[in-house]
This record gives structure tokens, C-alpha cells and sequence, in this order.
């Protein structure tokens, strides 16, 4: 005797008549029970590639969640979900190939020389840097103001009225970046729009005094 589930529809099992286990013999039974519609289902692979997992934060309540690295189109995104805000994707390569073939340039971190912050909330709610960190600073960035005299579309800081550094804060930040690095490579001040604050030169003339290269980013 042969048993077979019917779908939910059928609230119990309903016994075929006592045919061989074909699947001839089973589309047979199905025609005379009216049940010509019910087909071997065939199973779909996903359009995307899993990659790797990792963590992000939510864009809107900057709650740490879970995300996925995935590649779709010969391109990378990443994708995740936050339980109040739902669910978020943005690309993070074009090239799916360079960004897989990056993983050999990988080579152990460079521990700074000191630690500015306690593991207390875990990455990345302890940025500072924290223990946990995995790398030193290989660029200082100072962003001394958020105020801009453009109002761009498309900036990335999303510049706007805010705050302004002051030399004394700027300073700190500069000796600061000297004891945890030695050495530091690159100091670089941002914002906003760095060249409008009004201590800029004297920032920049500091950081020259810094065992370090300097820029600005705008």
C-alpha cells in the first residue's frame, strides 16, 4: 500500500490504490483523483553567491547586526537585515573577481604601539582604537568641521551644519596620533569642507611639525 500527503488542502493521508511505486502509475492515480496539477516540483539555485559573513550596523538606528558579502552579476554587495528597519543591500565592488583575488595580498596586522579605548560593547561600538582593532592607524584623519560652502548631491559626508575643532582639540588629536603610531605615515584633515575653517592653515602648519605626511581631503 502506498501512502502519499496531498498538500495542505488534505488534513490527512489518503491511501493510493495498491499500484507499483512508479511514477507512470502515480501521475495515473493523480488524473483520476483530479489531481493532474500536482507535478515534481524542481528546485531553483539562488542568483546570487554566498561569500562570507560578517557585521554591519543598521543605516537608520545604527543597531549592530549581522551581514552577508554576497556576489550577484560579477559584482559584490552586501546585504542585511535590521528587525525594525528591514532589509538593506549596498554594492561594494564592481569587479567580484579583483575583490576575491584581494584575499592573497592579506598579511598579518600591524599592533600600534598603544591602545586609545576598552573592549566594553564590542566592534564597532569601541572604536578608538579598542584591542580588538586589527590594524594600526595607516591614515590619521581629522575631520575639523562638517560645514561646507557647497551642497552637493552626491557627498559622501553628508555635510551640513554641525560642529567646528579648535586648535587645542586639533592638537591633542595630532600627539595623540604620534604616541600610539611612532611614526605616523599620513595625516590627512577632512570634513565638511577643511579649507572654510577658519584655523586650517595654522592645523595644517601643526600637523607639519608631525613626523608625518600631510593632506587634506574635501
Amino acid at each position: 500500500m502506498l501512502a502519499s500527503y496531498l498538500g495542505p488542502r488534505h488534513l490527512k493521508y489518503t491511501r493510493a490504490p495498491s499500484l507499483p511505486a512508479t511514477w507512470i502509475h502515480l501521475k495515473k492515480y493523480y488524473r483520476k483523483a483530479g489531481l493532474e496539477k500536482v507535478v515534481k516540483r524542481v528546485k531553483q539555485d539562488a542568483d546570487y553567491i554566498f561569500h562570507e559573513l560578517t557585521r554591519s550596523i543598521c543605516p537608520e538606528c545604527k543597531t549592530v547586526i549581522d551581514a552577508q558579502i554576497i556576489i550577484r552579476d560579477n559584482k559584490v554587495y552586501m546585504r542585511k537585515r535590521c528587525p525594525t528597519h528591514g532589509w538593506f543591500e549596498g554594492i561594494i565592488s564592481s569587479d567580484a573577481e579583483m575583490y576575491v583575488n584581494s584575499i592573497k595580498f592579506n598579511k598579518p596586522g600591524t599592533i600600534p604601539l598603544e591602545f586609545s579605548t576598552e573592549v566594553k560593547d564590542g566592534c564597532p561600538l569601541d572604536c578608538g582604537l579598542c584591542p580588538e582593532h586589527k590594524q594600526h592607524i595607516c591614515l590619521g584623519l581629522i575631520e575639523v568641521n562638517t560645514a561646507c560652502n557647497l551642497s552637493c548631491p552626491v557627498c559622501f559626508a553628508n555635510a551640513g551644519i554641525g560642529y567646528s575643532l579648535t586648535m587645542q582639540q586639533v592638537e591633542g588629536m595630532l600627539d595623540r596620533f604620534v604616541e600610539t603610531e611612532g611614526d605616523p605615515e599620513v595625516i590627512q584633515f577632512s570634513g565638511g569642507e577643511p579649507t572654510i575653517h577658519p584655523q586650517i592653515l595654522d592645523m595644517i602648519q601643526a600637523a607639519c611639525w608631525q613626523p608625518a605626511k600631510v593632506g587634506h581631503f574635501c
